[in-house]
């Protein structure tokens, strides 16, 4: 049994719908705003045609798909209905673009977002990237916001911010295609802080050779190379380092260092760690 398409079976329902003269629209208006929910009806229905013209002019984000889009238009066109005034000489479909637009763009500026921004918010930006669209393009992008900010009498720390609150967001599921590779991606993303597995294995073969070695070796020479090669798992530390520690200079441990790796040589599986004391 073939999964049955909602959205699909919605648009075919409108390859039927019928658009309305200017005669059978005031009728049917004037009766709908009397009460008649069928004559309401049917001027809305007229123009849902309509509302997917205006939502593929937007575009869908990762909440908000194109079938949202359309959901947030029609909701618009109702209340269209509601705001609409015959009287002043304009046809439905006129009044309905305005609250159409303004219910996807209250839909948009509301879900898709992280960080959801008040109203006042959503304007200044929309005015501000409509400044923006107008600039020379030669300008630069650092310019664009100074200029744009001057023109409103926006600060621009302020509209900074509503930018870095407005950014989008991005699922780590979110499949990327890069020409024959395909992958999504948190495939792509690494914990910068976290060692490679390769590196982290030397690692630690390199500790559990010195870990055995420093048994042979002075106290002075164990805490140098424990030290220097963060044997201890608290990281590297510096020849200056070390000196502080053991109130010595730099070159004095610089000595020790040498010497102790010149005692590891000897150690009695040196032989698997050339590379490691060639230095």
């Amino acid at each position: 049994m073939k999964e049955m398409n909602v959205f699909g079976m919605y648009l075919n329902s409108l390859k039927g719908v019928v658009y309305l003269s200017q005669e059978e629209e005031a009728l049917l208006v004037k009766k709908g705003k009397n009460g008649n929910k069928a004559a309401r009806d049917k001027v809305i229905s007229s123009a849902l045609p309509y509302v997917i013209s205006v939502c593929k002019t937007f575009k869908p984000s990762m909440s908000l798909s194109l079938e949202d889009l359309i959901g947030f238009g029609n909701i618009g066109l109702v209340k269209a209905f509601n705001a609409y005034k015959p009287e002043k000489g304009t046809r439905f479909i006129t009044c309905a673009a305005f609250w159409i637009r303004k219910e996807i763009m209250d839909a948009l500026g509301q879900y898709s977002r992280f960080i959801r921004l008040p109203q006042n918010c959503e304007e200044e930006l929309n005015r501000f990237f409509s400044v923006m669209e107008n600039l020379p393009e030669t300008m630069g992008e650092c310019d664009k916001i100074t200029e744009a900010c001057r023109r409103l009498g926006l600060k621009e720390k302020h509209v900074k911010d509503l930018l870095a609150a407005s950014s989008f967001i991005s699922s780590l599921d979110e499949p990327c295609d890069n020409d024959s590779e395909s992958f999504v991606f948190s495939d792509k993303i690494c914990d910068e802080k976290t060692s490679k597995p390769a590196v982290e294995a030397e690692y630690n073969e390199l500790c559990s050779f010195l870990s055995g070695a420093v048994h042979n070796l002075s106290h002075e020479e164990a805490f140098v190379l424990t030290r220097r090669y963060g044997l201890d798992r608290k990281g590297f530390r510096s020849l200056s380092q070390i000196g502080k520690e053991l109130g010595v200079s730099k070159e004095t441990v610089r000595t020790l260092e040498r010497r102790a790796l010149a005692h590891c040589r000897n150690y009695e599986n040196m032989s698997e760690f050339q590379d490691y004391l060639a230095a």
